[in-house]
């Protein structure tokens, strides 16, 4: 349990939020993937598809408190029963970064899979350009595994990213 944040299912209502953040493309594009602005129908498709497979997740990163959603958290869990996690994106608000909030939901999802599946090994991609992103998730120890060249286009550019991994100890 984590007395500032709370992980939960996205409410209907915050989806304005998140699309709010999925076009803000200059701050989360390696964090969503989109580097032009989507539309409600486009989210609303993608937050379907998640919830339909059974498999992803697409969290909302919620203030315990007020209840007011600052992020999410979005992936997917391969084999439950003994098999591997992907972390997709990790999104908090402008407003409320460099507060300890992103490690605060990292840490509490990562507490969630060590104490209630046999998930052990939990995966994410970087682009190699975004070293904001890779210097947090090396504080969240995740180290990295592989390097790939030439895989992600973003405005037209291709760019490599980084596989990282962490091995959670129960």
């Amino acid at each position: 349990m984590n007395e500032k944040i709370c992980l939960k299912n996205i409410a209907g209502a915050d989806m304005v939020d998140v699309l709010k953040w999925y076009n803000m493309t200059d701050e989360f594009k390696f964090a969503t993937g989109f580097d032009r602005p989507v539309t409600m129908g486009v989210l609303v498709k993608k937050y379907i598809e998640a919830l339909a497979s059974g498999n992803e997740f697409f969290l909302g990163i919620y203030l315990r408190n007020e209840g007011i959603i600052i992020g999410i958290l979005k992936g997917m869990l391969e084999n439950e029963k003994g098999g591997i996690a992907w972390i997709k994106s990790l999104i908090i608000d402008p407003s409320y970064q460099r507060m300890g909030y992103g490690s605060s939901a990292v840490n509490l999802f990562l507490d969630f899979l060590g104490k209630n599946t046999k998930i052990r090994d939990v995966y994410l991609a970087v682009a190699e350009e975004n070293a904001v992103g890779i210097n947090f998730w090396r504080k969240q120890q995740f180290g990295e595994i592989r390097r790939i060249q030439n895989c992600a286009a973003f405005n037209g550019s291709i760019c490599g990213i980084l596989i990282m991994h962490r091995l959670l100890v129960v």
